[in-house]
């Protein structure tokens, strides 16, 4: 179950980053001189969701470069301890897998559900489909929207079947728990 729970997390960084830069590409293709209200919201939000995405971006490596400046060195020591640990213990799903699961579920779904709050604004524009420039911000709001929430729907089903229970003495066992 570990090896899923990795492919997921892998899976949902790389549709984080794709959906940061369709949201950057959308806020600049609406642009900060607009009279209509709903293109307004839409450029706010989509700049600040745009910004805050690089930010964590950039904060991840960030985090990288300080722990291979000050922690990498010692980490060969600790390789020692971990394999001595693994061979006494079972691998199980470990808590920072989850963590940083639980992270990445978080940042996807706040990133699709404003994507579809900007896509919703661009579309009450009444010349959103005759400009060129708005319609594209328009589609990548969407199509934005359409990767996060979509690829949550379909992760979180996996997993549901996955720990559902498949026969009626599990169901029991569960109830008596």
């Amino acid at each position: 179950m570990q090896w899923l729970i990795v492919i997921f997390i892998i899976i949902l960084l790389i549709l984080f980053l794709i959906s940061a830069g369709l949201l950057t590409q959308a806020s600049t293709k609406i642009g900060p001189n607009t009279t209509d209200p709903h293109l307004s919201y839409a450029y706010t939000i989509t700049t600040w969701i745009a910004v805050l995405t690089w930010i964590l971006v950039a904060l991840v490596f960030i985090g990288i470069f300080f722990y291979f400046m000050f922690y990498a060195e010692t980490a060969p020591e600790m390789e020692l301890v971990n394999v001595y640990n693994q061979i006494k213990q079972p691998a199980g799903l470990g808590w920072i897998s989850i963590l940083i699961l639980i992270i990445v579920v978080l940042l996807v779904l706040i990133v699709g559900i404003f994507s579809a709050i900007a896509a919703s604004n661009i579309a009450q524009y009444s010349g959103y489909k005759t400009q060129p420039d708005i319609y594209r911000a328009y589609e990548d709001c969407a199509i934005s929207a359409i990767l996060c929430l979509g690829s949550l729907g379909i992760i979180i089903g996996v997993l549901i079947y996955y720990n559902w229970p498949e026969t009626k003495n599990d169901l029991q066992d569960m109830n008596k728990k």
